[in-house]
């Protein structure tokens, strides 16, 4: 057995390639799933009966399981050899460069998780969402939330109906760029919600406690229409819920969306608002930093400057 292990340690260097080429395998099959005939072909051939229900990307990680079993077959033969034995010390030897392979694989596999775990969520989404096809787009936390109509309650039939008609429960996922809401299907798949489906945090602006609002509304409510119920409509869910308002842009037919979201428990909506708050502070600072660095630009070569030809020529001798 030892005979099979020397001839397999000098071709360790097949799988350090690998290993380090594995980030950037996935970002290429990233870039080329947002091509429609390349992800169309991709889909047809990993729904086909040979490939078990595994995706392309589940494939890519197989050659890298085959280090750990070697690993284990090791130990098992040292635990079976004399310490004396001339072979023991070259099966250690063995051990331990698959060893540190295997933990340069784990680093490898840690890293490459986002872009997994974006691939799978995308591959949910019926429609498709190419914003996670970004190598840039990183997975933050995902969770169930509740979302209530921003139409405020008026009349009493709308007080009465409002949760049995209204209230829906959404599959939330937080990434560092936007924040995806969408439907679960019987099948286990996602529908995105129609106009808050993908919205982007750099225009959104997050309502912490939109609950005090809420509540003189239905207090007013109750007064005009003569109902005393304050656990209807919105009044039920006080500090568990955070509003998301996005700016559309000029020329839609709305000028501005806004999706009420409830959280389970108030120490859930406390990390949501946390998460997403720090999100935007991201977003917001990497595009302030972008553009200071075009104004420094602009800056130290003036207009003026750029437009002399003069500054541009060499001298003739």
């Amino acid at each position: 057995v030892l005979d099979l292990f020397d001839m397999l340690l000098p071709m360790l260097s097949i799988y350090q390639e690998y290993v380090r080429n594995h980030h950037y395998s996935l970002q290429v099959l990233t870039e080329c799933k947002q091509s429609p005939p390349f992800a169309a072909l991709l889909s047809r051939l990993e729904n086909k009966p040979a490939c078990q229900g595994r995706s392309l990307e589940t494939f890519l990680t197989y050659p890298m399981h085959q280090v750990p079993r070697y690993i284990i077959t090791l130990h098992e033969l040292l635990a079976h050899t004399p310490h004396d034995h001339v072979e023991r010390k070259s099966l250690q030897n063995a051990r331990q460069q698959l060893e540190d392979l295997s933990r340069q694989m784990h680093d490898e596999v840690s890293e490459t998780e986002n872009l997994r775990k974006n691939l799978a969520v995308e591959r949910m989404i019926v429609e498709g969402c190419d914003i996670l096809l970004d190598v840039n787009q990183v997975f933050v936390r995902q969770g169930s939330l509740i979302q209530i109509p921003v139409d405020k309650p008026k009349t009493r039939s709308r007080l009465t109906n409002f949760k049995s008609e209204k209230e829906a429960i959404r599959q939330c996922f937080l990434f560092s760029n936007h924040l995806i809401i969408a439907t679960r299907t019987s099948g286990g798949r996602l529908h995105l919600v129609p106009d808050v489906g993908k919205i982007p945090l750099a225009d959104a602006i997050l309502i912490e406690d939109p609950s005090d609002h809420e509540s003189s509304v239905c207090s007013m409510s109750s007064q005009s229409s003569g109902i005393s119920e304050t656990s209807s409509g919105s009044c039920h869910i006080q500090n568990r819920d955070f509003k998301m308002i996005l700016d559309v842009k000029s020329g839609s037919a709305q000028p501005q969306v806004s999706v009420h979201l409830v959280a389970p428990t108030i120490q859930e909506k406390a990390a949501w608002i946390s998460d997403i708050s720090q999100c935007m502070d991201n977003v917001h600072f990497n595009d302030l930093l972008h553009s200071s660095m075009s104004d420094t630009s602009s800056v130290t070569m003036p207009q003026s400057i750029k437009n002399d030809p003069k500054l541009f020529k060499d001298d003739v001798d």
